[in-house]
C-alpha cells in the first residue's frame, strides 16, 4: 500500500526539480511507501526527461489553465491517503523526515487536518528573499499555508473539492479558507523544515513575482473585498496620487503632501511590523523598504489583469 503521494506541478523546472525529487528519495526512503507525481505543464526544457530518469511518475497536462488544475489532476492519479503538495523548487531536509512520523500519526487520527510549514530560505538567497521570507516559527495557527508545502488527506481534499481550478493565483489561501469553513483544523509544523530555492534574486524579480501573485485579488469584486492586501494597495496608490498632485497643484499647502508622505511611510512600516513583529528590528526595517516595492507591485497587478481582459475581448472579436 502506498502511504504518501507527493504531488508536484512543474513547468521548466530542470534547475530545481531534480534536487526536489532526490530530497524525497534520500529522506523518505525505507520509512514509508510513497510515490512522486509530477504534473508537467508543457515544459520546453529537460524537466520531463530528468523527472522520469529519477523514477518519478510524470503526467503531461498542457491543456491545464492554472496550477490548481495541475494539482487536482495529480491527486486524481494519486494512490495514497495522505497527500504532500510541494512546489518543484522545494526540497525536504533531514529535519523533515525526523519529525514527520509524529505528523503522520496525528493526521491518521485526525484526517480533517491541513498542516505543513512555511518554507525556509537557503543561506545563498538574496537579501530581499532572506528578509521577506524570514520565518516566524512561533505562529502555529496561521490563516493559511502556502501551496509549496501543504500536507493533508485525500479524505479532506475530496470533501472540499480540491483546489479551485478557476484561480490563477491565491489558490492555496482559498483552499485553506474553504477547509477551515468545513471544520478542518489547520496547524503549522515548523519542525517540518523545507527549503525554498526558487526565491527572487533581486528587487526586480521580487516585483515581477508580486505583480503575478496579486492578479488573483482582482479576478472579481468579491475577491478584491476579501483581500486586505488589495485594499491596502489601493490606499497606497491613492496616497501617491495625493502626494504628487499636492506637490504640483497645492504648492502652498505643505501639510497635504506631508500627510500623504507620512501615510505612505506608516503603511509600509506598520505592515512590516505586523508581519514580523516577533523578529529582530533589522528584519522589520528591511521589510519596510521591501513593502514599498510590494504595494506598488500589487497595485500594478490590477493593470496586468485589465490588460489581459482587454486582450481576451479583442481576440474574441477577431
Amino acid at each position: 500500500m502506498t502511504n504518501i503521494s507527493f504531488v508536484i506541478p512543474a513547468f521548466n523546472e530542470e534547475k530545481f526539480l531534480p534536487r526536489t525529487i532526490q530530497s524525497i528519495q534520500n529522506h523518505v526512503v525505507d520509512r514509508y511507501s510513497y510515490e512522486i507525481i509530477i504534473v508537467d505543464h508543457g515544459s520546453t526544457d529537460r524537466t520531463v526527461e530528468l523527472a522520469r530518469a529519477l523514477g518519478a511518475l510524470v503526467y503531461e497536462r498542457t491543456e491545464a489553465k492554472t496550477i490548481s488544475d495541475l494539482r487536482n489532476f495529480g491527486v486524481s492519479r494519486a494512490q495514497a491517503p495522505i497527500l504532500v503538495f510541494l512546489d518543484a523548487d522545494t526540497s525536504l531536509t533531514p529535519d523533515w523526515i525526523r519529525h514527520f512520523p509524529d505528523t503522520y500519526s496525528e493526521i491518521q487520527r485526525e484526517p480533517f487536518m491541513i498542516t505543513g510549514s512555511k518554507r525556509e530560505i537557503p543561506t545563498s538567497a538574496s537579501w530581499v528573499s532572506r528578509y521577506w521570507f524570514e520565518t516566524d516559527k512561533t505562529n502555529l495557527r496561521p490563516t493559511h499555508l502556502g501551496g509549496g508545502h501543504i500536507i493533508t488527506t485525500r479524505l479532506l481534499f475530496d470533501k472540499i473539492g480540491g483546489f479551485s481550478p478557476a484561480m490563477e493565483t491565491g489558490e492555496d489561501y482559498e483552499f485553506c479558507v474553504r477547509a477551515r469553513k468545513s471544520g478542518a483544523m489547520l496547524t503549522a509544523r515548523p519542525d517540518l523544515r523545507a527549503l525554498h530555492y526558487g526565491v527572487p534574486g533581486s528587487l526586480r524579480q521580487f516585483f515581477m513575482r508580486e505583480v503575478w501573485h496579486g492578479r488573483g485579488d482582482w479576478m472579481s469584486f468579491d475577491s478584491f473585498l476579501r483581500s486586505k492586501v488589495a485594499i491596502l494597495s489601493v490606499v497606497f496608490f491613492l496616497l501617491h496620487v495625493v502626494f504628487v498632485s499636492s506637490l504640483v497643484i497645492f504648492t502652498t499647502q505643505p501639510l497635504i503632501w506631508a500627510a500623504a508622505f507620512l501615510g505612505i511611510l506608516s503603511l509600509c512600516v506598520l505592515s512590516a511590523y505586523y508581519q514580523h513583529r516577533n523578529q529582530a528590528v533589522r528584519v522589520v526595517l528591511a521589510n519596510s523598504v521591501i513593502y514599498y516595492v510590494y504595494y506598488w507591485a500589487r497595485a500594478i497587478s490590477f493593470v496586468s489583469v485589465l490588460i489581459r481582459r482587454t486582450a481576451k475581448k479583442h481576440t474574441r472579436r477577431v
